[in-house]
């Protein structure tokens, strides 16, 4: 079995059992987790309901008379940003705005409990109903691991499987496209509801603001539009005025919705005391050069590094962090030679994400497939048809693929297949591109998105999808926050708001990049204090080989495993990765995808570990 990867506070990788009265005692179960390392506590009784908590350390979980609670991730209480490096209290959790953050709360009480995410899904949850009882989690791995305590057939799902190879589409290779999980019966659970579990038994309450956002009343598109950019300062000044951090590192390339983030901080007062600008050299692209400009515009200064330890990492480190902790849900695998494991408390990034929400981006990547009036069913026909290499996959098998994708598109709010693909987005692709951040944090640092509002997505759903697709509410929200922010070039684009302006008078601005050079060479004249009296562990060269030679062991496990599970692993994936690998973004994706399927049929091996915060349990 895969190590698994126990993440530093603030986060807390946590599973909750409810267990039916019917089920024995829980105890050998517990013995098996115990001796993987994880923590376990028992809530309740036969009388009450029993449930059974577990989590891969004590930190950050917290006990009262009413039962066990917590937080994983970051959140806001009444403008205050809350990072429970050390826990969090029962008032701060029960008041958490249920809109901003990337966070999972649990709730843990005799006969119920009560696992909840951020209004946008940023924070995960999965969920799986057995007989006699019931399980929520927030990591898939753990997940998993507590199915196999106990003694539940772990199947992988068919359709998952085949989604994962038919094509090489990035729809579905470079994360997953479906809500159900490589292994069967296990969901990641929609961003539109919560979890509840009553007597072993799941349901999944909607989370009220949300049905408010997609089918707003009570406000016009322009009080959800000021509302929206107040919301947004407001997120903002939460960063700007926080104690828990001395710089906020704010992202701003040449695009629209970095913009919004610099724009909403930059509407607080005393905002560049704290924010330093972070702008990466990206190929083809013009992003330095028009951020120089705003910067130069606005009086910012640049990011020039900070001044945490950091420590080397081998190969083994990064794929083994990398399968357990993303576990099959993004597979743009992405490694690190050096890395602080968590202990940055010094900045915190300020990212855009969210402004795809509120415009249009996943239709973009498959539109040559989309006609207007189609259903879900036509859709997803014609797209995977299209798509699917042919000789992969018999028609019965692709066809589970058609009906789990078109069951998902479905069960959306919206009702137009180009606003449902669009939905899909916020759903899936979103979650895991932008809210799988424990990369970044264990790497690098946590990362705080201000453009999180329920008023903005109404806003955007208050549009017929054509407006939509316009930019019209990130036009209207860049004109509230400042007008001067839509007076500067974009990169790639002459003007991405011409459906709504008739005259563009591009500010003239100083886009030298001096400043931003400067800048680049104190954070690399940092590092080297950052990793002092330490040796490099990892040689990259020997990165591409490495993850190509994991992945083919995984495919000769994979080939070894019973008939019905052989039959969904395609003939030549050997002579595919071997190609892929030429381009080793491309190869990464494809090894990523066989060694998390491997990762979800493997058996779970319960043995004593050493846990360290950080490190593999």
């Amino acid at each position: 079995m895969t190590d698994f990867f126990k993440l530093p506070a603030p986060y807390v990788d946590f599973a909750v059992i409810s267990l039916g009265n019917e089920e024995p005692d829980p105890h050998r179960s517990l013995s098996s987790l115990e001796r993987y390392g994880f923590h376990c506590q028992v809530v309740g009784d036969k009388t009450t309901g029993r449930t059974v908590f577990v989590a891969a350390s004590g930190q950050g979980v917290n006990r009262d008379n009413i039962g066990i609670f917590g937080m994983s991730g970051i959140g806001m209480q009444e403008g205050r940003i809350v990072v429970p490096w050390d826990g969090i209290s029962r008032e701060s959790l029960e008041e958490l705005d249920p809109e901003t953050g990337s966070y999972t709360t649990f709730d843990v009480r005799p006969g119920l409990s009560l696992v909840k995410t951020d209004l946008f899904g940023y924070g995960h949850s999965f969920a799986s109903q057995h007989p006699g009882l019931a399980i929520a989690s927030n990591r898939l791995h753990l997940h998993k691991i507590v199915m196999a305590a106990f003694s539940i057939d772990i199947r992988p799902n068919a359709a998952a499987v085949v989604g994962s190879f038919f094509s090489e589409h990035g729809f579905f290779t470079q994360q997953s496209a479906l809500s159900c999980t490589l292994i069967d019966g296990v969901r990641l659970v929609p961003v539109s509801v919560d979890v509840e579990i009553r007597d072993a038994t799941i349901s999944y309450p909607e989370k009220p603001l949300f049905s408010w956002a997609m089918n707003p009343m009570g406000k016009s598109y322009k009080d959800l539009i000021e509302a929206g950019v107040r919301k947004i300062v407001y997120n903002a000044k939460g960063i700007a005025e926080t104690t828990l951090f001395q710089t906020a590192v704010v992202d701003l390339s040449g695009g629209k919705d970095s913009r919004l983030a610099f724009g909403a901080i930059t509407r607080v007062p005393g905002w560049d005391q704290k924010a330093r600008v972070n702008t990466a050299r990206v190929p083809n692209s013009e992003d330095v050069e028009i951020a120089a400009g705003i910067v130069s515009a606005y009086g910012a200064s640049y990011f020039d590094g900070d001044t945490v330890e950091q420590y080397p990492l081998t190969l083994e480190d990064n794929l083994r962090f990398w399968r357990s902790y993303f576990f099959g849900e993004y597979h743009r695998m992405a490694a690190g030679a050096w890395s602080n494991q968590g202990k940055n408390r010094s900045s915190i990034q300020v990212g855009g994400a969210n402004g795809e929400i509120y415009r249009s981006f996943w239709t973009t990547v498959v539109d040559r497939y989309l006609e207007k009036g189609q259903s879900s069913e036509e859709f997803v026909k014609t797209f995977i048809s299209s798509i699917a290499v042919s000789g992969r996959y018999t028609v019965e098998q692709l066809n589970r693929l058609v009906t789990a994708l078109t069951d998902e598109l479905e069960s959306y709010p919206s009702k137009s297949i180009h606003e449902k693909i669009e939905d899909h987005y916020m759903f899936n692709r979103n979650r895991s591109h932008c809210g799988l951040r424990g990369f970044t944090f264990y790497h690098d640092r946590l990362t705080w998105y201000p453009l999180l509002s329920a008023d903005l997505l109404a806003a955007s759903r208050s549009l017929d999808y054509t407006e939509r697709a316009s930019n019209r509410v990130i036009y209207d929200v860049l004109k509230g926050l400042d007008p001067k922010l839509l007076s500067f070039r974009f990169d790639g684009v002459d003007d991405p708001f011409h459906a709504h302006r008739t005259e563009y008078r591009r500010a003239v601005t100083d886009e030298s990049t001096g400043e931003w050079e400067a800048a680049q060479q104190a954070a690399a004249s940092k590092i080297q204090s950052r990793r002092a009296g330490r040796n490099q562990r990892m040689a990259w060269p020997a990165l591409t080989e490495y993850v190509a030679r994991e992945a083919k062991t995984a495919l000769g496990q994979l080939r070894r495993m019973d008939q019905s599970t052989r039959d969904l692993i395609p003939s030549g994936l050997e002579q595919r990765l071997d190609e892929s690998m030429r381009t080793p973004s491309i190869g990464y994706q494809l090894a990523s995808r066989i060694l998390a399927v491997w990762d979800a049929v493997r058996p779970v091996e319960f043995e004593k570990n050493e846990s360290q915060s950080g490190e593999a349990l």
